[in-house]
């Protein structure tokens, strides 16, 4: 049992170091999901899930889709050496939109016992099997499932470590997770959203400690979607990954209010997620989500792409379309940082183009031609400027480089649009209509979605061309061409629509 808890002090340390409470399952597995080089972290207190504090000024406004991604009940396993069995951590992690308010209950569990925190009433210590004295956590709260912490044991419940923080405002005190006698290493920790809208970065604010932090961000290239959390600490040349924990979803019973909640779904079970407007405007689309109101929603959903122009197998030029849907965030720091002259040299093509970053501004997909899982296996994944990306098209022939001027693409996914949902659409001078599948901010880097509907008034038309904003009283599906594929146009800002009516 000493060595047990040896090796949670261990790993509790690593989270304390960098501010965070989520400690257990090594892992390989999406070890460059987050960036380890982004801002300074600021964050919340002990404020319950339904806290009424609201985010600071000037914090990031994440979408709701991609920020409840996060709201579930995770857990995760490590095999410590000389453990007798594997270390189970939960995190029980409650998310509040109106708030931006983030609340984890945290426990570590050895065999089905609860090891951390210890299950001790305030001011009371006990003893371990191995005659090591711990002593009640000072983060510590008791959770019965009637909707409330105790501040003492009533028997029905068990005693869970919380954290809460609001993303760009209040910070917490963090105490390591591991049970100990005395708990002197604790440090003030802040939380904030990252640029990619979804990545949590959690760390602290006293001299010394700033530059060791953790990383939160759901692998929504999973259905059910998992969750990743990896420390960082600073080596004196920068942020290098120490810790990569993975956390898969559970639909069990919370302690903290006895309701079970549905898993976060992705919006492409099989990763291969839909290509942006220009994957769209030449390639064979490849999605496979879910469409509908159900899960996840693509709206708002950010991504980037590269296309490469290199030589196909018959000599001519080809597209290698490379894209982050499926794999990870597009991070505006990394993003920024590509080298386009150097990706041509070290990938031998002959042309790149820079397609990012992107919002969709659709609810789904569907797609008649899913990828067997034989192809999903062999999808090939590579690293731009620390960004991953996975091929999502080699195709033949031109891209659209003119506004307004309609392009085939021969795809089989159609997406789709939910009820309530505002569309952007344009006519053009024949009375046909193009719906708004995602903008850009390549031309206007500060545009928003909450530009859309007065896009309008922006834009260049040409003669006997319109644009229109309004919200759907019933769901829709974007059709494809009778003759097959779908047909797209850019503006000049390059956001991209496809034709809705034949």
């Amino acid at each position: 049992m000493k060595a047990t808890l040896a090796i949670l002090l261990a790993l509790s340390l690593l989270a304390a170091a960098c501010g965070n409470d989520d400690d257990t399952q090594a892992s390989s597995d999406s070890a460059e999901t987050a960036a380890g080089e982004a801002d300074t972290a600021e964050g919340g207190d002990d404020a319950g899930p339904d806290a009424s504090d609201g985010p600071a000024p000037g914090s990031n406004a994440p979408d709701d889709a991609d920020l409840l991604n996060h709201d579930a009940y995770w857990v995760a396993e490590v095999e410590p050496p000389g453990a007798p069995a594997p270390v189970t951590q939960i995190n029980d992690m409650y998310i509040d939109i109106e708030t931006n308010r983030a609340t984890v209950y945290a426990q570590m569990r050895l065999m089905g016992n609860v090891v951390s925190p210890p299950q001790v009433d305030p001011g009371e210590c006990t003893e371990t099997q191995a005659g090591d004295r711990v002593c009640h956590h000072p983060n510590a709260v008791y959770l019965n499932g009637s909707g409330e912490e105790l501040q003492a044991s009533d028997g029905t419940g068990a005693w869970w470590v919380k954290h809460s923080w609001v993303l760009g405002g209040e910070g917490y005190y963090n105490c390591p997770i591991a049970p100990a006698e005395s708990y002197d290493n604790c440090i003030d920790v802040e939380g904030v959203l990252l640029d990619d809208g979804i990545t949590m970065k959690i760390g602290g604010v006293e001299p010394g400690t700033a530059d060791n932090f953790n990383t939160r961000v759901p692998l929504i290239d999973r259905s059910p979607v998992a969750y990743n959390l990896i420390t960082w600490r600073d080596d004196g040349s920068g942020p290098v990954e120490e810790f990569n924990l993975v956390f898969e979803c559970q639909e069990v019973v919370s302690p903290f209010d006895g309701s079970a909640r549905t898993c976060p779904n992705s919006p492409d079970p099989t990763g291969a997620q839909p290509g942006s407007a220009q994957t769209e405007e030449a390639a064979d689309g490849e999605t496979t989500d879910q469409p509908g109101g159900g899960g996840f929603s693509l709206n708002g959903f950010r991504y980037c792409e590269i296309l490469l122009t290199v030589e196909g197998d018959n000599g001519a030029p080809v597209f290698e379309v490379w894209g982050t849907q499926g794999v990870g965030p597009c991070r505006d720091d990394a993003w920024r940082a590509i080298d386009a002259d150097a990706l041509v040299a070290e990938f031998e093509a002959s042309g790149v183009r820079m397609n990012g970053p992107r919002y969709f501004v659709v609810d789904g997909s569907v797609d008649t031609a899913a990828a067997t899982d034989d192809e999903e296996e062999q999808r090939e994944i590579r690293a731009y400027g620390g960004i991953d990306m996975q091929l999502l098209a080699t195709i033949d022939g031109g891209i659209a480089d003119a506004p307004y001027n309609p392009v085939r693409v021969l795809r089989t996914a159609t997406w789709t649009f939910n009820a309530g949902t505002e569309v952007y659409e344009l006519t053009d001078s024949e009375g046909n209509t193009y719906l708004m599948q995602s903008y850009s901010l390549i031309q206007e880097p500060d545009l928003t979605a909450d530009d859309l509907a007065s896009l309008g008034d922006r834009l260049e038309l040409p003669d006997g061309w319109s644009y229109n904003a309004r919200v759907l009283d019933q769901d829709m599906q974007v059709p494809l061409a009778p003759d097959g594929g779908a047909i797209v146009v850019q503006d000049e800002l390059e956001n991209s629509y496809q034709r809705s009516s034949f």
